[in-house]
């Protein structure tokens, strides 16, 4: 059986931890109604820091990666149902009606309870992970292809590199 053996340069995988770990954002918004109450959410994050190493053991590891949450929002509102107390006159007015009153007082509707922790920073203190190459066969190449073949139609078969994380620490 052939064997391969994957040589990482720590230096280029420096540069494209600051590549992935500057280009990441995430950011979503939903809402939604469950019966008597609805609930919004609005997340964006982005990271900072931290430090790569890799080791003799073929293992990666990611140290102090800050976590930015830019806006971190909940919102949850409870719709209770309303009553009306009617107004009524307190001075009247013989010719008009009511010189002195007391509008309508509408009672209970939506209270909303919003939570709003943006600017925390929470930290990834450590990421413990492997090299795992796979061999990826394109499913648009055909059958009777040659390798040659699939180059020339931009489908050849490709080894890819993932990072397989080992564990993972996170201080909230």
């Amino acid at each position: 059986m052939s064997h391969l053996t994957l040589a990482a340069s720590e230096r280029s995988f420096e540069q494209l931890f600051k590549l992935a770990r500057n280009g990441f954002s995430f950011a979503k918004s939903d809402s939604g109604t469950f019966g008597p109450f609805t609930a919004s959410y609005s997340v964006k994050l982005h990271l900072a820091q931290g430090t790569i190493q890799l080791n003799d053991d073929g293992t990666i590891e990611i140290d102090a990666l800050d976590v930015v949450w830019d806006t971190l929002k909940l919102k949850v509102c409870f719709n209770f149902p309303g009553f009306t107390i009617p107004g009524f006159c307190i001075v009247p007015d013989p010719w008009n009606g009511c010189l002195v009153g007391i509008p309508d007082i509408p009672i209970g509707g939506p209270i909303c309870v919003p939570l709003d922790l943006s600017g925390l920073v929470s930290e990834i203190s450590k990421i413990r992970a492997h090299l795992k190459p796979v061999y990826f066969v394109d499913p648009g190449r055909l059958p009777a292809w040659s390798d040659l073949q699939a180059e020339f139609a931009g489908r050849p078969n490709k080894w890819r590199v993932f990072i397989a994380p080992d564990f993972v620490s996170v201080d909230p």
